[in-house]
């Protein structure tokens, strides 16, 4: 079986065609009865949105992006 030209992860042309990815925003947890939700501010409306996982995620502003979790910072 032959190997293709580009090495996995590496993005290549898709017959001119740009595919524009979301913008990434850092989200926070939010625990509520026993499950956990993802609370982030939108880039375009400024509110705070909840949803139940992050990864790619569309608000109902109509905006789409890429929720990450915020890391963890340790009080000193």
């Amino acid at each position: 079986m032959a190997q293709p030209s580009h090495a996995r992860g590496e993005s290549r042309p898709t017959q001119g065609v740009l595919i524009e990815l979301p913008p990434i925003i850092r989200g926070r947890v939010l625990v509520t009865r026993g499950t956990f939700e993802v609370v982030v501010t939108c880039p375009k409306c400024g509110r705070l949105h909840r949803h139940r996982q992050p990864g790619i995620r569309r608000a109902p502003c109509n905006t789409t992006y890429l929720v990450r979790l915020g890391r963890k910072r340790v009080s000193a």
